[in-house]
C-alpha cells in the first residue's frame, strides 16, 4: 500500500482533481471521496505523477503562488542549515574557474591528520593541503578538488577510520575551524554553527567513536598559524594552553593530536565548542557516567 501524501488542490478535472505536492509534482485523483475545493489542503493516495499536460499552461501562474503556500506543508528546516544553502556540484566545465578563484574561507580538520581545505563563496574546494604528514598521506588517497566541503569531510572521516586514526577503543576527537577571510554581511559564505551541526551528523551516521568539535578563527589568528607552520586549530588550542599559563612548545602540539594534549588537561579545553550529543559512535559506554550505589536504608526504631 503506498503511503498517503499531503498536496495542494489545483482545480476541478471533470470527476477529478488536480494535486499539486509539495515537492512539485501534480497528481489526478478521482474526486469522489474528497468534498475540497481548488486552494485547500488535502491528504491522499497517489497514484501516479503527471507530466505537463495542456491545462498546467493554462494554470502555470496559479500553480506557483501556490508553491508559496505549499511552504508551509514542507517541514520546517533547522535555523542554522537555513544560514547557508546546499552548493550545487561543480561542472566538469566549471573546474578552470574553480581553479583560477580565490579562497574567501578556509576550513581545517584536525583528527590527527591536519588538514586545510581553500573554499570559494558557495563551498567547493579550490585546493587542500595536508599540515602534517599524516595529513599528506591521507590526501595522497583522496581527490577533494571541486567538492564541496561537506562531501570533502566525508572523504576526509571515511579514509581516517580506515587507516585506524579513528580506533574504537577511546573517544576521539575531531575538530573543525572556520577561518573566513572575505566576510560578506548578506550572505555568510559559512558559519561555524554550520560546521559543527554537519561534523556531528556524519559522525552519528557513520557510527564514529569520535565527538565533533567546532572552532572559529580571525584571519590573524591564520596568518601566525601559517607562520608557525601548525594548522590553526592547533594553534588555537596552544593559545588557550598559554592563556591558563601553561608553557608548551608550539612544535611540540604540532606534533601530538589534539585529543593527547586535551588528555593531559584536567580542563575541558573546549567546553563551549562541542556539539550537543556526547555520545556519539560505538563508543557510549566509555562516556556514561557510572551509578552510584544505592545507600542501605536504615530499621525504623520501634
Amino acid at each position: 500500500m503506498k503511503a498517503k501524501i499531503k498536496g495542494m488542490v489545483v482545480k476541478r478535472d471533470g470527476k477529478y482533481l488536480i494535486v499539486l505536492t509539495p515537492d512539485g509534482d501534480f497528481h489526478r485523483i478521482p474526486a469522489k471521496n474528497h468534498q475540497v475545493n481548488p486552494g485547500e489542503e488535502i491528504i491522499f493516495t497517489p497514484a501516479s505523477s503527471l507530466s505537463w499536460p495542456n491545462w498546467a499552461l493554462g494554470t502555470l501562474a496559479a500553480a506557483v503562488a501556490l508553491l508559496f503556500l505549499l511552504a508551509g506543508l514542507k517541514p520546517q528546516q533547522n535555523p542554522i542549515q537555513q544560514t547557508v544553502s546546499q552548493p550545487p556540484a561543480v561542472k566538469p566545465g566549471e573546474n578552470i574557474q574553480l581553479a583560477q578563484a580565490e579562497p574567501v574561507a578556509f576550513l581545517t580538520v584536525d583528527i590527527n591528520p591536519s588538514i586545510e581545505l581553500a573554499l570559494t563563496e558557495n563551498g567547493h574546494i579550490i585546493s587542500a593541503r595536508g599540515l602534517n604528514s599524516d595529513g599528506q598521506r591521507l590526501l595522497a588517497k583522496a581527490k577533494l578538488e571541486g567538492l564541496t566541503w561537506e562531501e570533502a569531510l566525508d572523504q576526509i572521516l571515511d579514509l581516517a577510520a580506515k587507516s585506524n586514526y579513528l580506533p574504537g577503543n577511546r573517544q576521539n576527537l575531531i575538530v573543525t575551524t572556520l577561518t573566513v577571510v572575505k566576510k560578506n554581511k548578506a550572505k555568510p559564505v559559512l558559519v561555524k554553527e554550520r560546521v559543527k551541526l554537519v561534523l556531528a551528523e556524519k559522525i552519528k551516521a557513520k557510527a564514529l567513536p569520535a565527538q565533533a568539535i567546532a572552532l572559529e578563527a580571525d584571519p590573524s589568528d591564520k596568518e601566525e598559524a601559517d607562520k608557525q607552520q601548525v594548522s590553526v586549530g592547533k594553534y588555537l588550542t596552544w593559545k588557550r594552553l598559554k592563556a591558563r599559563g601553561k608553557e608548551l612548545d608550539i612544535k611540540e602540539v604540532n606534533r601530538r593530536s589534539i585529543r593527547e594534549i586535551q588528555a593531559d588537561e584536567a580542563e575541558d579545553l573546549f567546553k563551549d565548542d562541542k556539539d550537543e550529543q556526547p555520545e556519539i559512535g560505538n563508543n557510549k559506554e566509555h562516556s556514561q557516567k557510572p551509578e552510584k550505589p544505592k545507600q542501605k536504608q536504615k530499621p525504623d526504631k520501634q
